[in-house]
């Protein structure tokens, strides 16, 4: 029977290798986990504290916007901010096309959606644009101008993207320098 690899490393230095890579997945683990929870939470309560009426929206942007990679969280992030501005234009042109042609908010939304669209499948890091004008059009008060609604939803969209790149970008760093230290030893 012929000696695998595996079979040739001392004992010791096969579970120093094993325990090394579980404390690496679970360091990363631990890493991910801190990131989603921190983003969420502290967009949330910053929204809250600054007085943006739906915090919702700063929650679900810090957790959309990382993603497995850093580079990939980084193109997400420039993505999702063009697309965020792209969607509030879509849902403030629907709304003037609603007051000057009396279309009811299902067709504001059909052409929020319809002029996003088009972005967003050229460029699919955009196509937050697609549920940012329908949002906007939906949390709109009637006493106010669709421009508060616009400028309170992409603050609460843009604050949560900066949160959720901001932390992945921190816990890489930490995790990176953790990980690289633990190889020297």
């Amino acid at each position: 029977m012929a000696e695998t690899f595996a079979r040739l490393i001392p004992d010791g230095l096969r579970s120093r290798r094993l325990r090394r890579r579980i404390d690496e997945r679970l360091l990363r683990a631990f890493a991910f986990v801190s990131r989603c929870s921190g983003a969420a939470t502290c967009a949330y309560f910053v929204a809250d504290r600054i007085g943006l009426p739906h915090p919702l929206w700063a929650t679900i942007s810090a957790l959309m916007v990382p993603q497995e990679k850093l580079a990939d969280t980084n193109n997400s992030l420039w993505g999702y901010i063009l697309g965020t501005l792209v969607g509030i234009g879509g849902g403030g042109m629907a709304s003037v096309a609603a007051s000057l042609f009396a279309i009811d908010v299902a067709g504001q939304i059909a052409l929020s959606v319809g002029l996003c669209t088009i972005l967003a499948r050229a460029w699919p890091s955009t196509r937050v644009c697609m549920w940012t004008g329908p949002i906007v059009l939906l949390t709109a008060e009637p006493a106010l101008p669709i421009t508060h609604a616009a400028l309170y939803r992409g603050s609460e969209a843009l604050l949560g993207a900066f949160f959720g790149a901001a932390f992945h970008w921190v816990a890489e760093k930490v995790v990176l320098h953790i990980v690289d230290l633990a190889a020297l030893k």
